[in-house]
């Protein structure tokens, strides 16, 4: 059984033009969804260590992750992302999300937990869709 709630969504990609892409997408399928981007992977996980921290917090969202960013890949965020408490990383279901994703880029995601798959970009209608029916049987939205 899930709830009313309006799905929340964080997008961490270093180009602009693909968050607003991203943005304008989940906006069609989900007219009501609370939307956060991040073009600084950084400021994402600042971000989720203070709204996510809290006692009690539970706001499951779904994070779309891009591989190649120049301060800090992917990976490096998901290594990150292993440091938050419990509590915090439950909250999420993470995609990546990539140009290219390589046998080599499944194995390497099959190692993070917190990862629920991969996906090419550019995200579409058909697969936003299927993530969200994906996580609603994981997870209360």
């Amino acid at each position: 059984m899930h709830s009313n709630r309006t799905p929340t969504f964080i997008i961490v990609d270093d180009d602009p033009l693909n968050n607003s892409i991203c943005e304008l997408l989940i906006g069609k399928v989900f007219k009501y969804s609370d939307i956060k981007l991040f073009t600084w992977p950084e400021m994402a996980l600042e971000f989720i260590s203070k709204k996510y921290g809290k006692t009690g917090a539970n706001n499951p969202t779904i994070l779309f992750l891009d591989i190649d960013m120049p301060t800090l890949n992917g990976w490096d965020f998901l290594d990150e992302f292993k440091n938050f408490s419990d509590s915090i990383q439950e909250q999420f279901t993470i995609f990546i999300v990539s140009s290219s994703v390589s046998k080599q880029d499944k194995e390497k995601a099959a190692k993070y937990k917190s990862v629920s798959g991969l996906i090419s970009k550019p995200l579409t209608k058909d697969s936003l869709k299927k993530i969200f029916d994906k996580g609603r049987g994981k997870r209360r939205f």
